[in-house]
């Protein structure tokens, strides 16, 4: 009797030992992901740049982007041609011109809500799909009994942050009202949850764009598809930046990753939420990534290397990416 149990104490061990082996080296196992692969030939029919990233799992961070092949110091991880970049500008074009008082995270915001209310109906459906579910972990979505928890200057900094998302919902609302945009869905208003959602979508995934003659109100961010499903760390090193001649805002990596690892990007501005040591994990939250987001609130700094984020007055980012 006692061999089977021995048997199967191996087992154990050799299963633990792999996935020590995997955190050591960094490198991740490929995730067959339906929603990814959708995504993937959604990016491909339109021509998008091939990158050498896939969706894979890693031990020490869950969900993130693996290279399918070796990538050399100075090669362009990324590049998001114009034409997928949600921006003021181009969102402009579409809600009546600049006939209107939405800053650029609002009108990214309410652009991303309407596209998830469209469903399949939505010619951004596949990018949609791959955003968060929720945004339970970020202090500003807290219930009462749970926000009562944190220190008082991070509640300080979450109630700066819901009055400005309510400020922001209560602009959209009346852009709404007066331009009389009929929603896409028999219900006749936008929710403030729906609001909150989509505005949190942005401000934890959006991309400073510096263009030329291109100043937008609010600033000029943008949602870049692809981009930011890279993880971040102190340690990469990029450089970034919209290039007018290939009309793409493109990441270039200034350090090399061999084929299985994860490539990641600089994190490098202001993290508002929850610290270390406050579990709100709950059991009956569904994701279909295993792994919980760890966030840390840090102070601004500002990297060397260009930065891939914008840095919004407050923001609360993911220390991971936020997979849906």
């Amino acid at each position: 009797m006692s061999e089977p149990n021995g048997q199967n104490e191996g087992k154990r061990l050799g299963r633990a030992a792999r996935r020590r082996r995997i955190r050591e080296s960094n490198c991740g196992e490929v995730i067959s992901d339906a929603k990814f692969k959708i995504f993937r030939e959604w990016l491909k029919s339109s021509g998008f740049p091939k990158a050498k990233l896939t969706l894979a799992n890693f031990g020490e961070t869950g969900r993130g982007m693996m290279a399918t092949k070796d990538i050399e110091e100075g090669e362009i991880i990324v590049s998001v041609p114009e034409k997928y970049l949600m921006t003021h500008r181009s969102l402009s074009k579409v809600y009546y011109g600049t006939d209107h008082s939405l800053n650029s995270h609002q009108l990214l915001a309410l652009h991303v809500a309407l596209q998830r209310r469209l469903g399949p109906r939505s010619s951004w459906r596949p990018y949609i799909d791959m955003l968060p579910v929720d945004f339970d972990t970020v202090a500003v979505t807290f219930e009462e009994r749970l926000g009562v928890l944190l220190p008082r200057c991070v509640q300080e900094e979450v109630g700066s942050q819901r009055s400005k998302i309510q400020a922001d919902y209560a602009c959209v609302s009346e852009f709404l009202k007066m331009k009389k945009c009929p929603l896409p869905s028999s219900s006749s208003i936008l929710t403030y949850k729906e609001f909150e959602w989509a505005w949190l979508c942005v401000n934890t995934r959006c991309i400073f764009l510096d263009t030329k003659n291109d100043v937008a109100k609010g600033g000029n961010i943008a949602l870049a598809p692809m981009l930011d499903f890279l993880n971040h760390t102190w340690e990469a090193q990029i450089q970034s930046g919209f290039d007018e001649a290939t009309k793409c805002y493109q990441i270039r990596t200034l350090i090399p990753y061999k084929k299985g690892q994860q490539v990641t990007i600089c994190l490098v501005y202001y993290i508002c939420s929850i610290p270390h040591g406050v579990n709100i994990h709950s059991p009956h939250t569904h994701r279909s990534s295993s792994t919980t987001a760890r966030m840390t609130t840090i102070s601004s700094s500002r990297s060397t290397v260009s930065s891939s984020r914008a840095t919004p007055t407050t923001t609360c980012r993911w220390t991971m990416n936020s997979w849906s």
